[in-house]
C-alpha cells in the first residue's frame, strides 16, 4: 500500500483529497498546513512517504522550499506540486518534483502520478 502525506496551507482542501486517498487504497499518514512541519518531524520523514502533495501557498515555508528539502532526505518520494500557481510549474519539476497539478485538478489526473 503507498503511503502519502498532504501538505496543504488549507486543511478544508487537504481533507477531501486525503479521503479519496484512502477511498482508492492509499495509506494518509498525515497532513501538515506548512512545508516546515514536514521537514522537522523526523518521525514524518522515517516513514518516508512514497508520494507527498504539496502546495506551493504555504505561509511559513513554500512548497518549493520543502520540496528540495524534502527530496535530499528522502530522495526516492514522488513530489506531486497541487497548487493554483501554474507560474511555479517549471521550477517544481526542475527540482525534482514527480508531478504537476494546477487547482482546482482532476482527482484522476493526479492519481495518475505520471510525469508531466
Amino acid at each position: 500500500m503507498a503511503t502519502t502525506f498532504n501538505v496543504d496551507d488549507d486543511l478544508l482542501n487537504a481533507k477531501p483529497i486525503n479521503e479519496l486517498l484512502e477511498e482508492r487504497g492509499f495509506q494518509v499518514n498525515g497532513t501538515a498546513f506548512n512545508g516546515q512541519i514536514i521537514i522537522e518531524k523526523p518521525k514524518i520523514l522515517q516513514e518516508k512517504p512514497d508520494v507527498v502533495i504539496m502546495d506551493y501557498r504555504n505561509l511559513i515555508m513554500k512548497g518549493i522550499v520543502a520540496t528540495f528539502e524534502i527530496l535530499n532526505i528522502i530522495n526516492r518520494s514522488r513530489i506531486i506540486s497541487a497548487t493554483a500557481d501554474e507560474d511555479i510549474k517549471e521550477k517544481a519539476l526542475e527540482i525534482g518534483g514527480f508531478s504537476f497539478v494546477c487547482k482546482p485538478f482532476n482527482f484522476e489526473e493526479m492519481l495518475a502520478f505520471k510525469k508531466n
